[in-house]
C-alpha cells in the first residue's frame, strides 16, 4: 500500500479471544486494525471506513461467514475488498464452499503467525495493484468526459451558422446544407449519450418526472429525423391508441429514446420502406398500475437472435460490431439504463418478414 496511508484491516469473529489473538499476529505490522463481533457489526464497518482487506470468521451466530462473505461480494461498492476466511473446516467441499462464496483466500485454525502475515501481504498487494487500475480508469473517464463535453460547444456553433445559411444559400445547394444540420444533429446525439451515460453510471442522473403527452413527443422525434428519413425515402408514420395519451417520464430522456431508436431505424432501414411509431396503454389487472408500450419497427436487416439481448450493453458492443451486426451503438446502451431508470425494461423482436422492433416499456 502507499506510505501515506496505512492499510486499514477488518477483523471480524464473534469471540473475543480469536479477535485478540489475530491482533497480536499484526500488531508488528504497520496496520489499521477495526473489530466486528459478527457480520452486522463487519457490515456498518464497511459502510463507515474505507476497508483493504477483511479477515473473516466462517463460524458465527445468525449469519456466518459464508453467508457474510456473499453479502460483501454482491455489493458494487464492497466487491472490491479482498477476504480471507479463517476457518477451522478442513474438507475440500468446504473450500469449495468458501470459494463459491467469494473469498479470495483461506487461513486455517490455529492460525500461523507468519502464514497469516504473508497472505494478508500477497492479499493487500493486489487490493493495492486494483486501486492503482481504478484510479487511472476513473482518470481517463473524467477526461473522455470533459472532451466529449468540450466538443458540444464548437459543435452548437457550427449547427447554428448553417441554421442560418439555410434561408440563403441557393435552392439548389438547400439539400446539401439540409444533409449538413441533419448530420450535425446525429453528431451531437452522439455526444450526448455519452455524457447521459457517464452520468447514469456514476448515479449522478436525476430523473425529472412530468406529465408528457405521448403523441406529441413522438410528433417531435419525426420532425427531427424528417430530413435524413426523406434522403432515403422512407416515411415515418405514428399510431398511437385512441384518445389523450399521457404519461409521467423524464420528458428529455424519453425523447431521446425514441431518438436513438428512430435514428436506427432511419440509419440501417432500407431504401423506399416505413418506420413505425407505435404507441399504447396496455390493460392490466385491476388494481395494477397501467403499462405504457412504445415501439419503433423497421424494414432493415434485423437482429441476429443470439444479439438480442447483447446489443444493449455497451461492453459487449465493440464485440458485437466487429462480428458484424449491424444497428449497433451506445444509444441502445442511453436507452437500456434511460428504462430502467424509469423501471421499466427494453428489448428487440424480429419484425417479420424482416427487420427489427424495438419495444421499452414504462
Amino acid at each position: 500500500m502507499e506510505k501515506e496511508r496505512r492499510p486499514k484491516i477488518l477483523i471480524v469473529d464473534d469471540e473475543d479471544s480469536a479477535r485478540s489473538t489475530l491482533e497480536a499476529l499484526l500488531y508488528s505490522v504497520d496496520y489499521k486494525l477495526r473489530f466486528a463481533k459478527n457480520a452486522a457489526e463487519a457490515l456498518d464497518a464497511l459502510k463507515k471506513d474505507d476497508i483493504d482487506l477483511i479477515l473473516l470468521d466462517v463460524m458465527m451466530p445468525v449469519m456466518d461467514g459464508l453467508e457474510a462473505c456473499r453479502v460483501i461480494k454482491s455489493n458494487n461498492s464492497w466487491c472490491h475488498i479482498p477476504i480471507i476466511l479463517v476457518t477451522a473446516l478442513q474438507d475440500k467441499e468446504d473450500l469449495k464452499r468458501g470459494l463459491g462464496a467469494g473469498a479470495d483466500d483461506f487461513i486455517s485454525k490455529p492460525v500461523n503467525g507468519v502464514e497469516l502475515r504473508a497472505r494478508v501481504r500477497s492479499m493487500l498487494r493486489i487490493k493495492t495493484q486494483y486501486d492503482r487500475l481504478q484510479g487511472m480508469l476513473d482518470l481517463r473517464e473524467d477526461l473522455a468526459n470533459m472532451i466529449v463535453h468540450d466538443m458540444r460547444n464548437p459543435l452548437t456553433t457550427i449547427q447554428g451558422y448553417v441554421e442560418l445559411m439555410q434561408g440563403s444559400v441557393p435552392k439548389e445547394q438547400k439539400k446539401d446544407v439540409e444533409i449538413i444540420i441533419s448530420e450535425t444533429h446525429r453528431l451531437n446525439n452522439y455526444l450526448s449519450d455519452l455524457l447521459y451515460l457517464a452520468k447514469m453510471e456514476s448515479e449522478k442522473l436525476i430523473v425529472r418526472l412530468s406529465k408528457l403527452d405521448i403523441s406529441l413527443i413522438i410528433d417531435i422525434v419525426i420532425d427531427t429525423h424528417r430530413i435524413l428519413a426523406s434522403a432515403q425515402n422512407i416515411t415515418i408514420t405514428k399510431a398511437v391508441s385512441k384518445g389523450e395519451l399521457f404519461w409521467q417520464a423524464d420528458k428529455n430522456l424519453i425523447q431521446k429514446c425514441l431518438d436513438n431508436l428512430v435514428g436506427n431505424a432511419i440509419k440501417y432501414g432500407e431504401r423506399n420502406t416505413e418506420v413505425l411509431i407505435r404507441a399504447n396503454l396496455l390493460s392490466v389487472k385491476e388494481g395494477q398500475p397501467s403499462i405504457l408500450r412504445l415501439e419503433v419497427a423497421d424494414k432493415g436487416p434485423g437482429i441476429p437472435p443470439e444479439y438480442r439481448e447483447s446489443i444493449f450493453d455497451k461492453y459487449k458492443i465493440l464485440q458485437t460490431k466487429k462480428e458484424g451486426v449491424r444497428q449497433i451503438g451506445l444509444g441502445l446502451a442511453f436507452c437500456k439504463l434511460a428504462v430502467e431508470a424509469h423501471g421499466g425494461r427494453i428489448w428487440v423482436e424480429p419484425n417479420y418478414p424482416n427487420g427489427s422492433i424495438f419495444i421499452f416499456e414504462l
